[in-house]
């Protein structure tokens, strides 16, 4: 109640500058917020790196190559389908709607082949540990 009456005291060249200020302080501090997170990211990622722990561990990694090469062809295709739709059927306004379609088909792909190879890496792994004990 009190800042509709502060408000209401000013001129509408007063509000104008007024709600520039506040914009402006707003902006700045979400500045300073993603300064402070984004530093503190990096060093989070750094040790993360260095101990090879969280996405960083050997066995994400090499899930990761395998991956990547998955997603080159894929986005590849994407791109081929949304380019060979758009031009041949010419509806630019609505051929757009490949892309968070594409976004979420990526990610359950990304997730199939992440629990696959985790799979084949256990029994490998299942299978690598039976071979040592039996020949104990």
């Amino acid at each position: 109640m009190t800042g509709s009456l502060f408000i209401g005291s000013l001129s509408n060249s007063q509000i104008d500058d007024l709600m520039t200020g506040l914009s402006t302080a707003t902006i700045f501090l979400i500045g300073i917020g993603v300064f402070f997170l984004v530093k503190t990211n990096i060093a989070r990622d750094s040790f993360n790196i260095i101990l090879q722990i969280e996405d960083y561990t050997t066995e994400k990694k090499a899930s990761k190559k395998i991956i990547e090469k998955y997603a080159t062809i894929y986005w590849m295709t994407i791109s081929f389908i949304y380019l060979a739709y758009s031009f041949i059927s010419k509806n630019w306004s609505q051929s757009w709607i490949i892309w968070p379609l594409a976004g979420i088909a990526y990610g359950i792909l990304e997730a199939i082949l992440s629990f696959q190879f985790q799979n084949n890496t256990s029994k490998k792994e299942a299978l690598c540990s039976e071979n040592y004990s039996a020949t104990l």
